[in-house]
């Protein structure tokens, strides 16, 4: 079951060594959390559909309703047939134009999409395989922030306490960056296709119908 962000905040702290919340507050690991989570969301997106209904006479197909888009993939149009349709579109400003023959009707259609991945106290979208990923990350940007925040800061560490969190950070970040091209390798293995592609469409510049 993926981790909450409740959960993947305590693995954080317990990661920066910092369980009694003496340096980072809630509020700050959030921010690298979300950081990452978004990043990492580049490489292995949110995989989604919705159904939205087309406008009658028109080939324009609204879909603003979708939130934090990264790509539309695909879109089914009609929907529910066998094998399924896939139309060709182009996509602008939460617009995606069919480019068919016929207008539609009105019916719906099927938006195959990717988004940013979800982690709030409720719920998580990702990954559990990939979470270290993200922790790592998170941890990165924490250490390396903490040691910026703490040059030419009176503290009761020495005066290398900023350069040891630097380095610390640094040591994440590669990890980190590792970790990424990890995932982007293995997703470049195992993603595939089922449907002709939208670029593929985007070179049909006549479309006949009324």
């Amino acid at each position: 079951m993926p981790a909450t962000l409740t959960t993947m905040r305590s693995r954080l702290r317990t990661d920066l060594k910092d369980d009694a919340a003496a340096r980072w507050a809630d509020g700050v690991l959030d921010r690298h959390l979300a950081r990452t989570v978004s990043e990492y969301s580049l490489l292995r997106p949110r995989e989604l559909r919705s159904t939205i209904a087309t406008t009658a006479g028109s080939r324009m197909l609204d879909i603003s309703s979708l939130s934090d888009v990264i790509v539309i993939e695909a879109i089914e149009h009609p929907i529910d047939l066998y094998p399924r349709i896939f139309a060709p579109f182009t996509h602008f400003a939460g617009t995606c134009e069919l480019l068919v023959d016929d207008k539609p009707t009105g019916a719906n259609a099927r938006v195959y999409w990717h988004s940013v991945h979800v982690l709030t106290t409720g719920t998580s979208s990702i990954h559990v395989e990939d979470e270290e990923i993200v922790l790592t990350g998170a941890a990165a940007y924490a250490l390396l922030e903490y040691g910026q925040y703490s040059v030419d800061r009176v503290n009761l560490g020495g005066a290398d306490v900023d350069s040891e969190y630097h380095a610390q950070g640094r040591d994440y970040m590669r990890r980190y960056h590792d970790m990424l091209r990890e995932l982007r390798q293995r997703r470049g293995v195992l993603s595939s296709k089922l449907f002709a592609p939208a670029e593929f469409w985007a070179e049909r510049d006549v479309v006949v119908g009324p």
